[in-house]
């Protein structure tokens, strides 16, 4: 049985993809920071030093995003410009694999400041729930999909209008990320990646301590990695900038399983 995939009909839930942030009402997406404090300084301090340095980004993520009301940001829906770019993309009997029961896709939007020194950076993200048949059993499986766009926006973009022509390349960027993560998702559900490739250990300035994955490229050659956080999740991340991450060990060749 083959079947096809759809936009949702409603917005993604921020308890499953950004908790901790600031959601813009009807705009599927959400406003993050960390310059508020350091989780790492707060491990060292102990379990209060935590809870003392995650209160403190909760509140200024809160205070950020309430600030950001006369901003252009809160005028752009993910949802909209999902649907613009990708189309009747998923729409097609050959879409996913024999076996593979897909929902509806989810897209959204994370503005996200590490720093208030550096910038506001775009992530362009969409989140896809499968349910796959594994030795004759339902299987539950998540995939999540990021373009972290190649141009981060000024400070004041959070703050006040963004140009006219300056919204409307950043609109055409989200709308040519989503086109490119949607190619990678319909090769991904096609066929899954092969079992061997070169993995290693990434940091990145909107990952913090970074993590480790499988390395990859892009159809267009851009740097990807996979990684699975969880055995039923699934996530691969495209770096438009090779300033946007660094490898901090390997990368080595997976043996084959």
């Amino acid at each position: 049985m083959r079947t096809t995939l759809k936009m949702a009909e409603g917005r993604v839930e921020k308890d499953v993809v950004m908790p901790r942030a600031f959601e813009i009402p009807e705009k599927s997406a959400f406003i993050q920071q960390t310059n508020g404090g350091s989780l790492a300084v707060g491990l060292l301090l102990g379990p209060l030093g935590v809870m003392a340095n995650v209160a403190n980004i909760d509140r200024l993520t809160q205070e950020m995003g309430k600030s950001a009301a006369g901003s252009s940001l809160v005028l752009i829906d993910a949802k909209a410009e999902a649907g613009q770019a990708i189309g009747d993309r998923f729409l097609r009997p050959d879409t996913v694999a024999e076996g593979v029961a897909a929902s509806s896709i989810q897209p959204y939007l994370v503005y996200y400041v590490a720093n208030e020194q550096t910038a506001v950076d775009v992530l362009v993200q969409m989140r896809v729930e499968l349910e796959q048949s594994q030795d004759g059993k339902p299987v539950k499986l998540a995939l999540n999909y990021v373009s972290y766009l190649r141009d981060p926006l000024p400070m004041d973009a959070l703050r006040s209008p963004l140009p006219a022509e300056k919204l409307e390349s950043l609109r055409a960027d989200v709308r040519s990320a989503y086109q490119e993560l949607a190619a990678e998702m319909l090769e991904d559900l096609r066929q899954p990646p092969p079992p061997s490739r070169k993995i290693a250990w990434v940091s990145s300035r909107v990952w913090g301590v970074g993590g480790g994955g499988d390395i990859d490229k892009t159809a267009s050659g851009k740097f990807m990695l996979r990684v699975r956080p969880r055995d039923n999740e699934y996530a691969a991340i495209i770096f438009n900038a090779d300033s946007q991450y660094k490898i901090e060990n390997g990368p080595v060749v997976r043996e084959r399983r």
